[in-house]
């Protein structure tokens, strides 16, 4: 995510002469989304992070990957 907002700040930076009152209420009208985006991402990594890790984890033993990185 923060990637992204790096992405947006560039291309406003290419794409314009200027300070523009569109350009913010654009920008305005998309932060509702972008903290919900941000919030919900939060709750399910942190409900879904450990029990995914672990799958992970058994799945790189059982195959035997990173094995090399390792030993």
């Amino acid at each position: 995510m923060f990637c992204f907002g790096i992405v947006n700040i560039g291309s406003v930076t290419m794409f314009s002469a200027g300070f523009s009152w569109e350009l913010l209420a654009a920008y305005a009208s998309g932060l509702p989304f972008d903290l919900f985006h941000a919030a919900s991402t939060v709750i399910f990594l942190s409900f879904l992070a450990n029990p995914m890790i672990e799958k992970i984890e058994r799945i790189q033993i059982k195959y035997g990957l990173l094995e090399s990185a390792e030993g």
